[in-house]
């Protein structure tokens, strides 16, 4: 069973459980794994970012998502998807779902230090968004 819950410490403009647990869904069947994940999202601020991200990368810098193996935790800057989505000529929602589509991969065990794997993760990442939307 798949369980998803969301923490929204940030003002966000609309509401994604619906849209993460189907996104994960697909991941899932297309991974052909066994659906069973307890994993929590939250939406954060920049100052929050930077931090868990020089806590655990030694990075002191803001980002737009992190994720988290122990606990299965993506975490999400909104102002950063936000600014990334205008940047890209994207929608909010669009690249809050890239986002999230890109840590729960990582959580999943992808990554992209190499070229290689960097091709694998985004090809992976663009079956799930498009199936989503052929949904």
């Amino acid at each position: 069973m798949i369980n998803l819950a969301i923490n929204y410490q940030v003002k966000v403009a609309s509401k994604y459980e619906a849209l993460f647990l189907n996104y994960t869904k697909i991941a899932f069947k297309l991974l052909q794994l066994k659906p069973e994940l307890d994993l929590s999202v939250a939406f954060v601020s920049p100052l929050k970012i930077k931090d868990l991200n020089n806590r655990y990368r030694s990075k002191n810098k803001a980002t737009d998502v992190l994720s988290f193996e122990e606990p299965e935790e993506v975490v999400i800057c909104y102002q950063q998807a936000k600014k990334q989505a205008r940047e890209l000529n994207k929608t909010i929602q669009a690249e809050v779902s890239f986002l999230f589509v890109h840590g729960l991969l990582h959580i999943l065990g992808f990554d992209h230090q190499t070229d290689a794997d960097e091709k694998i993760m985004n090809s992976l990442t663009e079956k799930i968004l498009n199936s989503a939307k052929n949904n």
